[in-house]
């Protein structure tokens, strides 16, 4: 029999994680008055304008990844360091499993620290340095993230951290706990964020027994892993279904397009 390998289904998400700092003069670190909030709207509102005057759509805005950028600012601050690997070795794809575990999808992340005397000037020095730095003007032009987070921390300087993503779904009820092994029928329910056509989403579930088959055909099939078909609901809701008779351990529940998917899913333990 014809086997399809899982590994050739995967998608390896490159993380697009890149910084950019702002060298001044000793003393001019002045943060501008105003809100850290104001100063966020601006910069989420001039990366848009980069983006539509080139025929782009404008980034959505999402709180989810708007709080993980002001979770990474936070610490970049209190903790006295400038990286997207952050004090406790956790990258942004890290920091989304311990905050946001249900929100699923790809992501990449702009860093940035700079002045200004006013939440405008702020803005637009961060955005406009970010627009100067080929990687950092990647992340805000690429055609693949439809999601964006903002967080602006001030302290002796105004810490910029945009958090995009191409975001897939997000978990509204999933079981709280371990299953027991055998049982059929394990059910989570969640809402769709993706602007792709519903025919391009992928979902694929990995299993504890790499052995274990899933067939597409008589004589093809996927061995460790396979799809599984969403069930559509009301708007964007839509459940997952599967039996938990393939090994103990963790079954890992994959998303992405088209075949491919994105790592970093949402997990359910058998024992």
């Amino acid at each position: 029999m014809k086997r399809l390998s899982s590994a050739a289904a995967a998608l390896l998400l490159v993380l697009a994680a890149v910084s950019l700092g702002a060298q001044g003069r000793e003393g001019s670190l002045t943060p501008p008055p105003g809100t850290e909030e104001e100063t966020a709207r601006l910069v989420f509102e001039y990366t848009n304008l980069e983006r539509t005057r080139r025929g782009l759509a404008a980034f959505l805005p999402h709180p989810g990844l708007d709080r993980l950028s002001v979770y990474h600012g936070e610490n970049m601050r209190d903790y006295n360091f400038f990286s997207h690997t952050d004090h406790t070795g956790r990258d942004p794809e890290g920091r989304r499993r311990l905050l946001l575990p249900g929100l699923l999808g790809g992501l990449g992340e702009n860093i940035a620290f700079h002045f200004g005397a006013t939440p405008e000037e702020a803005a637009r020095n961060l955005v406009e340095g970010w627009m100067n730095s080929p990687p950092h003007r990647k992340n805000i032009l690429a055609g693949g993230f439809t999601y964006m987070g903002t967080g602006i921390v001030y302290g002796e300087q105004i810490h910029g951290v945009q958090v995009f993503g191409d975001l897939t779904a997000e978990v509204r009820e999933a079981p709280a706990g371990p299953v027991p092994e055998g049982i059929s029928g394990v059910t989570l329910s969640l809402d769709y964020l993706g602007l792709r056509p519903r025919s391009d989403f992928t979902v694929f579930i990995k299993v504890p027994d790499p052995r274990a088959r899933f067939y597409v055909s008589d004589n093809r099939y996927y061995t460790g892993m396979g799809p599984l078909t969403p069930e559509w609901q009301e708007g964007r809701r839509f459940t997952l279904t599967f039996d938990a008779d393939k090994g103990r351990g963790t079954y890992e529940i994959l998303f992405g397009y088209r075949g491919s998917f994105y790592p970093g899913g949402v997990s359910v333990m058998v024992e």
